[in-house]
C-alpha cells in the first residue's frame, strides 16, 4: 500500500520564528542621570527631617555621578541649605548662647560688603515684636541700607509664621517666579547671614508672600 501510494512532501526548513529586537542600553551619562536623581530625591528627604549630615553625604554623592546637573540652581542651593543647617545643628549641640543676638561693627562691615553688588535690590524685612529682635533688625536694615538695598520693614503685630508654625531666628523667603537678579540676590543674603554668624534658614519658596524677597527676623 506503501508503495502505490503517493510519494510524501519533501520537508522543507522550519521557518525561523522573528525575535523581538533588543532595546539599545543607555548611554552611561543618562543612567548616571537618573541615579543621580534618586539620590538627590533620598537626600531632600532625609534634609526634610532634619538629617543634615547624612544629606549633605547623598548631595555631594549625587555631585559626582552628575556634575552638570550640580551646577543647576535648585541643586546648588539645596547643597548650601543643607551645610548651613548642619553648621548651625552643630553650633546648637555646643549649647546655645543667652546672650541677644547682635552684629558687631567688624561683621555688620563684611555683611555690607558681601552685599554691595547687589545695590538696587528691595528686600521685605519682617521682624518679630520684641526689644531682641527689633534690635537686630535695626542692625541689618543700616548694614543693608549701607549695602545699597531698598528696605521695607512693615510694623508687625504678631510673630511671623510659616504654614501656622512661628518662625524663630531667622529665613529667608523668595518667590518662585522671581527674577533671576532677585534669586541670586536671596542666595547671597543667606550667605551673607551666616557669614555674619546668624542662624538662617533658606531660601524657600514663598508662593504667596508680600514681596519677591523676604527676610523674616523671629525671636531667638
Amino acid at each position: 500500500v506503501a508503495l502505490e501510494g503517493p510519494e510524501p512532501a519533501p520537508i522543507g526548513p522550519v521557518p525561523s520564528v522573528p525575535t523581538a529586537p533588543t532595546a539599545p542600553r543607555p548611554p552611561p551619562e543618562l543612567l548616571a542621570k537618573q541615579e543621580a536623581d534618586r539620590v538627590r530625591g533620598e537626600a531632600t528627604a532625609l534634609c526634610d527631617h532634619g538629617r543634615w549630615e547624612a544629606c549633605l553625604s547623598e548631595l555631594r554623592r549625587a555631585d559626582t555621578l552628575d556634575p552638570a546637573g550640580a551646577a543647576s540652581r535648585a541643586n546648588v542651593r539645596l547643597e548650601a541649605k543643607t551645610e548651613r543647617a548642619a553648621n548651625a545643628a552643630e553650633l546648637d549641640a555646643k549649647g546655645a548662647s543667652s546672650a541677644p543676638r547682635s552684629v558687631s561693627p567688624e561683621l555688620a562691615a563684611a555683611f555690607t560688603a558681601a552685599l554691595s553688588s547687589r545695590t538696587g535690590q528691595a528686600l521685605r524685612l519682617a521682624c518679630a515684636p520684641g526689644a531682641e529682635p527689633q534690635q537686630l533688625c535695626t542692625q541689618l536694615a543700616a548694614a543693608l541700607k549701607k549695602a545699597g538695598w531698598v528696605v521695607t520693614r512693615p510694623r508687625l503685630a504678631a510673630p511671623p509664621s510659616v504654614d501656622g508654625a512661628e518662625v524663630h531666628r531667622m529665613l529667608v523667603q523668595v518667590k518662585p517666579d522671581a527674577d533671576d537678579a532677585t534669586q541670586a540676590a536671596a542666595d547671597a543674603l543667606a550667605d551673607a547671614l551666616a557669614g555674619a554668624l546668624l542662624r538662617t534658614a533658606g531660601p524657600d519658596d514663598a508662593p504667596g508672600a508680600d514681596a519677591p524677597l523676604t527676610l523674616v527676623v523671629g525671636s531667638k
